[in-house]
């Protein structure tokens, strides 16, 4: 089996070297400003006030709203190259109930998606079907520096340093 058996890009060992290659990228690109380790709690019926966690959240700056960034907050949960998408995508699908703290904001805030890393956009229609219905997407490395952010199944920012945003859709 390779990675892309498991809608993972590869070359991340653990999980800490996909934050960091990650922040790295997103920073490179000015186009958001990154939370990280942001603290939450859910908000569900069945699971009321749990303590989550989730690795980023990136809030859209200026240039991004400039390039028509549409989407809000979002979230991403990372994880190593690799891990089958199914883990990836429940635990994105639970942060979708939360509410979470931003340090410098003052109120909760809810995300408008959350996207895993480092995920291509899985060929397999069950999980496209839920993913969409959830507001999960795919965030994952495009170029040596590159990345893109997809919400829907479809490229939503692609960004390199060479093209710089390439494109933003709804």
């Amino acid at each position: 089996m390779t990675a892309q058996d498991f809608f993972s890009a590869e070359g991340y060992d653990n999980e800490k070297q996909a934050v960091e290659d990650l922040r790295r990228r997103v920073t490179m690109s000015g186009l958001f400003k990154i939370y990280d380790e942001v603290q939450g709690k859910s908000i569900g019926i069945w699971h009321i006030q749990q303590q989550r966690r989730i690795d980023m959240i990136l809030v859209p700056t200026a240039a991004a709203l400039d390039a028509g960034w549409k989407h809000g907050f979002v979230g991403i949960e990372c994880k190593r190259s690799g891990k089958k998408i199914d883990e990836a995508m429940l635990q994105a699908i639970t942060y979708m109930d939360c509410v979470w703290t931003l340090g410098d904001w003052r109120g909760l805030i809810v995300l408008s998606s959350v996207l895993v890393w480092p995920y291509y956009w899985p060929k397999d229609q069950g999980y496209a079907q839920r993913m969409q219905q959830a507001r999960v997407g795919v965030a994952y490395p495009t170029t040596r520096d590159g990345f893109n952010l997809s919400v829907r199944g479809a490229p939503t920012v692609s960004w390199s340093p060479q093209v710089g945003v390439k494109t933003v859709l709804d």
